[in-house]
């Protein structure tokens, strides 16, 4: 489960559930209250996983291969 933990951050949770039916899941524990749970975002959270990997890749190549100057 994913959870809003304000500022644009967002953060993973292992939740253990109950019931399940019309829509909904019952939450046992791993939650607190007034958390927001995120309920629809994927497309946001897979870009920012996208971005970050790219950043990744940059930072963990020499200057030189990414046109920059060494001194």
């Amino acid at each position: 489960m994913i959870v809003a933990l304000g500022a644009g951050r967002f953060a993973g949770r292992r939740v253990e559930t109950g019931a399940a039916g019309g829509g909904r899941t019952e939450i046992l524990a791993g939650l607190n209250a007034g958390e927001r749970v995120v309920v629809s975002g994927q497309f946001m959270l897979d870009s920012e996983a996208n971005l970050r990997e790219g950043l990744a890749k940059l930072d963990s190549q020499p200057d030189d291969a990414r046109g920059g100057h060494r001194h």
